[in-house]
């Protein structure tokens, strides 16, 4: 009996404790004789308790200042300064910079390097990588793939000396141990450089993959245009490039241009100070409007195929030389059309044939370039039976004598006078004087501030883009010298009688050879000859 009221006591004892709460019960427990003291045991929970409540409190203030660490003033300020350091930078300039999800981003940035850097200058938009909590605090932040949406970098050609260009070196395959970069996207890529107006090259609007290899780097390009001397405006289909301490091998290189390719796999670029060019440029079916200055684009026209050797530096005067031979083969063609003054006069005294287009599709040429020089040789071209072309011809930068010396034009009025296709709205003044007293004014704001850096960096750019366009409308000035000789049918002259007298039929071809000197501009080029023909054949 007196056992069932104990173990009835018991059972309410404990539905009673078992309501008090958690705490009640550990203290409870642990009063009995098998554990520790009720006191010391549970001032010892209380003390673990408290310690524990600390440290989650301390997680959470650690978190949030992580959290907001990189959003502070004095962060953008430390990251300005460690990439000045790490690209070799004379002034970095970033505009909202911010970190949000695990994600840094920039909305632009913009760097002007020093000469030892690899890049004169570069500007990006819209920059985003992988940025942890702890890597705006703890080496090394990885940032594995970096994207963009706009980058322009204008890289250097080369260096001064063997110390600059050990440097430039050591910034684009030296590892940091600040952070790790393994990839970078950019949807939208310019790149420019060159040393002179004859080494210059472009690639413009195209999308950019870097990767990162053991020895280097890994660079593709696809769609947008590239532009090298005489190359201009040509559709990257792929240009993926091999850079490592040795130099940069083009591991793939098509181009194209309408249904014409250019395709440069293979070729190599080696050395630092003056980097030599080496390789084989093959085109097939290739337009010429992709190759010669836009003054000659409305006199001539046409698609070739040939081999040609590259090579020369992008670091030096002469910039990079051609040589090879033009062979028109199946589906080429040159035409040159009556806006030659030559053309014209014989169509105004030869009625039987027709020289608006006149259309070469059998014979060859060589081709050779280098410092501003590009050498016509061996012409030997067939229009079927309407004319042949031989020769040679040299185009050339004018002296200084030849650039102080007032430019000759044709006649006004002249019959054989043509519309020059090369110049643009605005002419000579329109471009040259108004933009340099525009350049001129616009210098370089003195001091710090955001907007005083933005404006000196658009400065150097507007500077560059300047010089560029200067570059292309001297192109227009280039002297013209050679000796060609064409020949027509026999017939061409029967309707002049002075003119018959003045070139008979050659009784080994049976065809009238015509002796044309060229000289001058490309506006006067053939027009000597063209005013003899119409003179002695006019009726």
């Amino acid at each position: 009996m007196e056992s069932d009221r104990v173990q009835n006591f018991n059972d309410r004892l404990n539905q009673w404790i078992a309501g008090q709460g958690f705490w009640f019960q550990l203290k409870y427990s642990m009063s009995g004789k098998k554990g520790l003291t009720g006191a010391g045991g549970y001032h010892v929970l209380r003390l673990t308790f408290r310690s524990l409540v600390f440290l989650v409190v301390l997680g959470i203030v650690a978190w949030v200042y992580l959290i907001r660490l990189p959003n502070t003033e004095g962060f953008a300020e430390k990251m300005e300064s460690s990439m000045k350091e790490t690209l070799r930078g004379k002034e970095v300039i970033l505009d909202s910079f911010s970190r949000d999800q695990g994600r840094m981003s920039i909305v632009r940035m913009a760097v002007i390097g020093k000469e030892s850097a690899f890049f004169t200058d570069f500007a990006a938009k819209n920059i985003t990588c992988r940025m942890g909590l702890l890597d705006s605090v703890a080496a090394p932040w990885r940032m594995d793939g970096m994207s963009m949406s706009e980058l322009a970098i204008n890289v250097r050609a080369g260096a001064g000396d063997a110390a600059t260009a050990e440097m430039l070196g050591a910034t684009l395959f030296t590892s940091f141990p600040g952070f790790a970069l393994d990839s970078i996207d950019c949807e939208d890529t310019t790149v420019t450089w060159g040393f002179t107006a004859l080494s210059k090259g472009r690639i413009e609007g195209s999308h950019m993959k870097v990767r990162r290899r053991d020895d280097g780097w890994w660079i593709q390009f696809k769609g947008g245009t590239f532009s090298q001397n005489w190359l201009k405006g040509l559709e990257i289909d792929e240009l993926a490039v091999i850079c490592t301490p040795d130099g940069v091998t083009v591991d793939k290189g098509l181009l194209r241009k309408g249904s014409g390719t250019v395709d440069i796999t293979g070729l190599t670029i080696r050395g630092a100070e003056r980097p030599d060019v080496n390789g084989i440029a093959k085109l097939r079916n290739m337009p010429l409007d992709g190759m010669l200055p836009e003054s000659a684009e409305y006199l001539v026209e046409g698609v070739v195929s040939g081999a040609l050797r590259l090579s020369g530096s992008t670091n030096s005067q002469e910039g990079i030389a051609t040589t090879g031979r033009i062979e028109l083969g199946e589906g080429d063609w040159v035409v040159l059309r009556e806006r030659i003054p030559l053309l014209r006069a014989l169509r105004m005294v030869d009625s039987f044939n027709n020289y608006r287009r006149v259309r070469f599709q059998s014979g060859s040429f060589g081709l050779k370039s280098g410092g501003g020089r590009l050498d016509l040789e061996e012409i030997d071209l067939v229009s079927g039976d309407l004319m042949t072309l031989k020769g040679g011809l040299v185009v050339r930068p004018p002296t200084k004598e030849e650039k102080e010396k007032s430019m000759e034009h044709p006649t006004p009025g002249s019959p054989l006078s043509v519309e020059d296709g090369g110049n643009k709205a605005g002419g000579e003044d329109g471009f040259s004087l108004r933009r340099a007293a525009a350049l001129s004014r616009k210098k370089p704001a003195a001091g710090g501030g955001e907007e005083n850096q933005w404006r000196r960096y658009e400065a150097t750019v507007e500077e560059r883009a300047f010089q560029s366009e200067m570059a292309a409308k001297l192109a227009e000035s280039l002297r013209y010298e050679g000796e060609l000789e064409i020949t027509v049918r026999p017939d061409a002259f029967d309707q002049a009688p002075l003119l018959k007298a003045a070139h008979p039929v050659d009784e080994g071809s049976g065809r009238i050879p015509l002796h044309v000197p060229v000289s001058g501009t490309l506006d006067l080029v053939t027009f000597a000859q063209a005013e003899e023909i119409y003179a002695k054949g006019k009726r």
